[in-house]
């Protein structure tokens, strides 16, 4: 049992990764687009296949990843693409997180959620409408980058396997033991001034927000950890280079890490999915 959670949240994703990392013929580029894509085959073996048509919340990610991808091979102007993007983002979010948000609504029921929502979406378009590149011209700049790239979506694993949903951690596992190679390989190139992609980050980026909304939505997080945690990944994701940032990012992570643990095991807070 173990050893299938570990294998479907980090080795075979890793394996993956490190298969089109290497694999010739292909661009930095090209690859960089196709790295979400791995992440549908972890996908698929956790939740046991997604059904089509969509019927759950995470069903609609089999639609949603590949289009994402498609869009960003469009030899279309940028604005056109990133306004692509973003409603796709926007429609599957917005579907997989109609069921909770509808239910017996009122603004006082559900008026938190949709600022949450607001936010996030928000913090979307800031995401997707990053440069497809950024300079990197010291060894703990690249530090930086490689950690902003997997370190949010590894505590939202935690946070939310302790909140009791393994489907959704797992998921959310995958997406970051995916992004551990390109991070890697950042880290070890001995240029001194290198130009990092993007392109990568900033749909992982996108799908993790819209898995952090599902966990927001249908478990009965921490308020205070949710929103320490959005904020924290908000900072990495637009400023990952800035060291005062990068600090201030970890030790958000950190409280809200100690916070879930807190009502964990000794609050004995309940949940639900």
């Amino acid at each position: 049992m173990l050893l299938s959670l570990f294998t479907q949240a980090a080795l075979l994703p890793l394996f993956l990764s490190v298969l089109l990392h290497v694999m010739p013929g292909l661009t930095g580029k090209t690859k960089a687009r196709c790295y979400l894509l791995l992440w549908l085959v972890p996908y698929a073996w956790i939740i046991n296949l997604p059904n089509f048509p969509p019927r759950q919340a995470y069903d609609y990610f089999i639609l949603l990843v590949p289009a994402l991808v498609m869009i960003s091979f469009l030899a279309v102007a940028q604005p056109i693409k990133l306004t692509l993007r973003f409603l796709a983002l926007l429609s599957c979010t917005v579907l997989m997180l109609w069921p909770a948000l509808s239910y017996d609504f009122t603004l006082h029921s559900h008026g938190l959620y949709l600022v949450q929502l607001v936010l996030v979406l928000l913090l979307m378009i800031l995401v997707v409408s990053r440069p497809a590149s950024e300079v990197v011209e010291n060894q703990a700049q690249k530090l930086m980058l490689a950690c902003a790239a997997f370190f949010p979506a590894a505590v939202l694993a935690l946070i939310v396997a302790l909140s009791g949903s393994m489907k959704i951690a797992l998921l959310i596992a995958a997406l970051s033991a995916l992004m551990f190679v390109p991070a890697l390989s950042l880290l070890i190139n001995k240029n001194k001034q290198v130009l990092a992609s993007t392109i990568y980050t900033r749909d992982v980026n996108s799908i993790l927000l819209i898995l952090f909304l599902l966990s927001f939505n249908y478990l009965q997080l921490d308020k205070l950890a949710a929103h320490l945690w959005l904020v924290s990944a908000a900072g990495f994701m637009l400023w990952p280079g800035r060291r005062s940032v990068f600090i201030l990012c970890l030790l958000l992570l950190a409280v809200a890490l100690g916070l879930v643990v807190y009502n964990e095991f000794f609050i004995k807070a309940s949940s639900y999915y």
